[in-house]
């Protein structure tokens, strides 16, 4: 199935999922509509690829307080 997919995408398309690879690990979870996070999802993307150290506030699904990074 993931050949299908691979083969309709183009060259620049598998280029960009491939280097998603080497910056994201997306552990499995209930499924969720994170339009509404798009642009922040997006940005936290080239912050990763470009190597750039950022400080996050945010709640995890398992903890109801606020986590700080960094």
């Amino acid at each position: 199935m993931l050949d299908k997919i691979k083969a309709m995408l183009s060259p620049r398309a598998l280029a960009y999922f491939s280097s998603l690879d080497e910056s994201l690990l997306v552990k499995p979870s209930a499924w969720s509509d994170d339009a509404a996070h798009n642009k922040t999802i997006r940005l936290l993307t080239r912050v990763v690829q470009g190597c750039v150290v950022v400080a996050l506030r945010y709640r995890s699904l398992s903890c109801s307080e606020p986590c700080d990074t960094l």
